[in-house]
């Protein structure tokens, strides 16, 4: 009976934190805002009622509130149900960095001006960190490919809402690249991803499919397929950074998942590069004349003919990304600039809080240690760049002969966090809560090694 008893405990606990990781993906885009909205009081401004709470309110509150019951749950097993202490230090001290991080960004918030409605991210960042952690203590090896099952699946159908619409216009004529939705009907009133995070989260759900084909079912024809066209979705999103890092993925998934010959060289750049690149350049070719005849409206506008539809100016935009060498990087710099402008240096030690940079420049940091730095200070960016550091050092070894070729699911789960890490040089990336941290500390644990080695 105690056997049984421990059993059905330790289930439950598993139950919750499967409850507790789905949580904290559904939370993205949410914040204490939400909570705000239905828990207060107020008026309409026009007709001076009381304020009707809509569905879409009453969702994301339920979004983001149950991260913070998780996340006394989470403490509650924390603290009560530590089954293996032991393994909690040897296998998590890099979790415990990257925790101590984030709490480094709430005096930030507490000793400026910035808003405490940021801490939101805070609390969502440690719940799903704290989760992680319990679910390398609680779940072995092989129930651990439920959290890729889930991310793929959470992923993939985020891929499919966002991408639709851009089909269809990108066969009316409009580019995939730039643009989004600031309120968005899809995704709870919430602004849609822009192009540049799509193109990441298509990479990503490439790398996993690898994963899942690798522990389910083999190379197919309809693998292939499948592959061909999220190769062609990251060349139709265009964003420089996310095709130069499908590079990177494309040839460490060559050297260890194809044996080196002429013959499956030329077959890997026909189906992986060939096709991909003759596809997009077609598809692009046809935007682009569906474009023209959108704007034949202007001929007749200079022949003095009466405009019978104002031209949308969304196809005056070209269909293939123009390069300039003035502005490698699509005006990062400029914002990298403002905020060392806009930097306090009294405020060297401690930051700006979350969302440092939104408060500083009202724009993204665009690069993960700038905004480690100007959220939690030098001490933050310390622990930002420990962490980074082990998981670079660790993931470095796909590149060398040392490393054993018959771990292909390590390999995979390195090459991942290797993309991670590098989109964070030009993206604020897991440096704040959202689907880059997900997944690089879900890539974690599923690591054959359990972090051992570190």
């Amino acid at each position: 009976m105690k056997h049984l008893k421990n059993f059905s405990k330790e289930k439950i606990i598993q139950l919750f934190l499967i409850f507790s990781y789905v949580i904290c993906w559904f939370s993205i885009s949410t914040s204490l805002k939400d909570i705000f909205l239905v828990t207060t009081e107020f008026s309409n401004l026009e007709t001076g009622l009381p304020y009707k709470k809509t569905i879409i309110e009453l969702i994301n509150f339920l979004r983001h509130g149950f991260v913070y019951i998780c996340l006394f749950f989470l403490i509650i097993i924390f603290l009560f149900f530590n089954f293996n202490k032991n393994n909690y230090k040897k296998n998590n001290f890099i979790f415990y960095i990257l925790i101590i991080y984030f709490l480094l960004q709430i005096p930030g918030l507490i000793f400026t001006e910035n808003s405490i409605y940021n801490s939101s991210l805070i609390i969502s960042s440690i719940t799903i960190i704290l989760t992680i952690i319990l679910i390398n203590n609680f779940f072995n090896d092989a129930e651990k490919d439920i959290f890729l099952i889930t991310s793929f699946t959470i992923l993939f159908i985020i891929l499919s809402l966002s991408i639709y619409p851009k089909i269809i216009d990108l066969f009316q004529g409009v580019s995939m690249y730039g643009g989004y939705q600031e309120l968005s009907s899809v995704f709870a009133g919430k602004a849609s991803p822009r192009s540049s995070g799509l193109a990441r989260t298509t990479l990503i759900i490439f790398i996993l499919l690898n994963l899942i084909s690798l522990r389910f079912f083999k190379l197919s024809y309809l693998l292939i397929i499948f592959r061909i066209l999220l190769l062609l979705i990251i060349l139709l999103f265009q964003s420089r950074i996310v095709i130069a890092l499908t590079l990177f993925s494309l040839i460490i998934i060559f050297i260890y998942d194809y044996k080196f010959s002429i013959k499956d060289l030329t077959k890997y750049i026909f189906f992986y590069f060939f096709i991909p690149i003759l596809l997009f350049y077609n598809i692009t070719n046809f935007s682009e004349k569906k474009a023209a005849l959108h704007l034949h409206n202007l001929d007749n506008l200079d022949k003095g003919i009466e405009l019978t539809d104002t031209p949308d100016e969304r196809f005056f935009a070209p269909q293939i990304r123009l390069y300039k060498k003035t502005d490698l990087t699509s005006g990062r710099l400029n914002d990298w600039i403002l905020i060392k402008k806009n930097f306090d240096n009294k405020k060297i030690l401690l930051g700006y809080g979350a969302q440092a940079d939104r408060y500083l420049i009202n724009q993204s940091a665009s690069n993960g240690l700038i905004y480690s730095f100007i959220s939690s200070g030098i001490i933050g960016l310390i622990f930002f760049s420990l962490f980074s550091l082990i998981i670079f050092s660790q993931s470095l070894k796909i590149i060398t002969v040392f490393y054993k070729r018959n771990n292909y699911q390590n390999y995979l789960l390195d090459t991942l966090i290797l993309v991670i890490l590098g989109r964070s040089l030009v993206e604020t990336s897991y440096a704040v809560f959202g689907i880059d941290l997900i997944i690089l500390i879900t890539t974690l644990i599923l690591k054959k090694t359990k972090l051992k080695e570190s």
